[in-house]
């Protein structure tokens, strides 16, 4: 096509009413126009055309037809020039000894308010980001917003590397896109007072009636009546979920139970006994407790008056109270003694299945029994912390030995191929494969446990719903209904219960 080579172009602008287009191009210091039908090129203003001041450095330009003119960003003499688009000539309309006003250091896009006129500029150096306005015939400068006007009113909206800029008529504000903020800025104009435009989270309609849920810190699943039992560390309390209806019943809470739902951090359901398992670190009452399912009221199990082999109290016991086969015994894990504990649930003694000697097992989450190859499966994780191994560890339940299944460490080799675990917390067995929930992904991963390999189960892009992702989450807690292939899933910052289809991946909300 005829017309200057493109070389290294930048800013560009339409003007629809002429099916053309316009850009800069730094390459060769110049303004070009494209016929739009054709894609030929026009030299309109550079090196062979027009005459003033050169171009050296132009990165954006926009169209102020009204006046027969481009205005041009240019980086190199901080100023906006004026292209004649008849003629090629170029002035500087506003900068160094035109108009007065904050200087344009560090300019980098030009804008403008179609409708009433008003030109600004977007400014960038090491030590200032700012939106300036430049009047259109004096070329004075005002600052719009930036260091020393405006307040950024929602933290994270002030600006860091800002790009480009258009007027919002409608609200009177500028729309700031900054190359190191996730989201746009909106800038008052008449403040200079910056927010950013964070979507707003999509609601879902109340399922059931009942106490809303605050911070759920653990579930245990019965199959008849089918129900979701739910530890609230907001709430203080356990509430019984009806999975027919949603309906959310209260089953005990701090004044019925005591300091076992104080401060609970997971749970397990012994139905043979009538009762569910609370572990709690609440200073004063460590250990994990007994709650009645119909009375709401707790004993202790196993705390700090019951025996240990090793003479230590439990410290952060966390995750579910997973029963090993006769319900005679569960395991916990201890994530402030980075062990596994098995709790004789009848005398409350307890003895160190496995750590703290070795590293494996250091962000304990969760615990699930995977009784056909006589192990237990547990997640490790802890947000950002290089010592943590960020994955799955499986506990032999007679000797205690420990086996990496699935990591992220950097200190030793991967294991297992696919998605990576940042953050893993809930865990469940389904059919020779763990399911795990990432609390930093928002996503629950499959590794299988015959090859390690770790597949994507649900997420905001696989399946129907986006309702893992939730905010605050650091604990959370699952429950797999292999038969039905289902999972729920309840997360810390959520109000709801959510059901993952675990063919489709599809996510549903089934109490809220």
């Amino acid at each position: 096509m005829p017309g200057p080579n493109i070389r290294n172009p930048h800013g560009i602008a339409l003007d629809p009413t002429s099916n053309r287009a316009f850009y800069v191009d730094i390459g060769i210091d110049a303004v070009v126009e494209v016929d739009l039908t054709t894609g030929n090129r026009t030299l309109i203003s550079g090196s062979g055309r027009g005459s003033g001041i050169n171009l050296p450095s132009p990165r954006d330009l926009l169209p102020d037809l009204s006046e027969g003119r481009l205005l041009v960003a240019e980086a190199s003499r901080s100023a906006v020039v004026a292209v004649d688009l008849a003629t090629g000539d170029r002035m500087v309309l506003s900068g160094s000894g035109v108009g007065s006003g904050p200087t344009l250091d560090g300019l980098v896009g030009v804008g403008r308010d179609p409708v009433g006129g008003r030109i600004f500029a977007i400014i960038r150096t090491q030590n200032s980001e700012a939106v300036v306005a430049v009047d259109g015939q004096t070329g004075d400068r005002a600052l719009v917003s930036g260091r020393g006007r405006g307040a950024s009113l929602v933290s994270g909206a002030s600006f860091a590397d800002p790009r480009d800029a258009i007027y919002d008529r409608a609200l009177d504000r500028f729309l700031v896109v900054d190359a190191q903020l996730p989201f746009l800025i909106a800038l008052e104009a008449e403040s200079g007072n910056r927010v950013l435009l964070t979507p707003t989270p999509p609601t879902t309609p109340a399922v059931g009636d009942g106490p809303s849920l605050v911070s759920p810190a653990g579930i245990a699943r019965s199959v008849e009546p089918p129900a979701l039992y739910v530890t609230d560390d907001g709430l203080d309390a356990i509430v019984a979920v009806d999975l027919n209806s949603g309906q959310r019943t209260l089953v005990a809470n701090a004044t019925t139970a005591g300091a076992a739902l104080e401060r609970p951090l997971g749970l397990g359901l012994d139905l043979e006994r009538g009762r569910l398992l609370v572990p709690t670190d609440l200073a004063a009452a460590e250990g994990v407790f007994a709650v009645g399912l119909q009375t709401g009221t707790s004993q202790p199990v196993s705390d700090a008056s019951s025996a240990d082999d090793r003479g230590l109290p439990m410290d952060t016991p966390r995750g579910r109270v997973a029963l090993e086969p006769g319900g005679g015994t569960a395991l916990v894990g201890d994530a402030g003694r980075d062990s596994v504990l098995r709790v004789d649930l009848v005398t409350g003694q307890r003895t160190t299945l496995s750590g703290p000697d070795q590293a494996q097992l250091r962000g304990v989450q969760s615990i699930a029994l995977d009784p056909l190859n006589g192990r237990a499966l547990l997640t490790t994780g802890s947000r950002n912390n290089d010592a943590i191994f960020d994955g799955l560890v499986g506990v032999d339940l007679v000797s205690g030995a420990r086996t990496v299944l699935a990591t992220l460490s950097t200190s030793s080799a991967p294991v297992g191929t696919g998605i990576d675990m940042t953050n893993p917390r809930a865990v469940g067995l389904d059919r020779g494969r763990a399911l795990i929930f990432d609390a930093d992904l928002d996503v629950l991963v499959a590794v299988d446990l015959n090859t390690l390999d770790r597949s994507l189960v649900s997420s905001g892009h696989v399946g129907r719903g986006d309702l893992l992702r939730v905010p605050d989450n650091f604990r959370n807690a699952l429950d797999i209904d292999s038969q039905r292939r289902l999972v729920y899933v309840v997360s810390q910052g959520s109000s709801r219960i959510n059901l993952v289809d675990l063919e489709t991946g599809d996510q549903v909300t089934i109490s809220q």
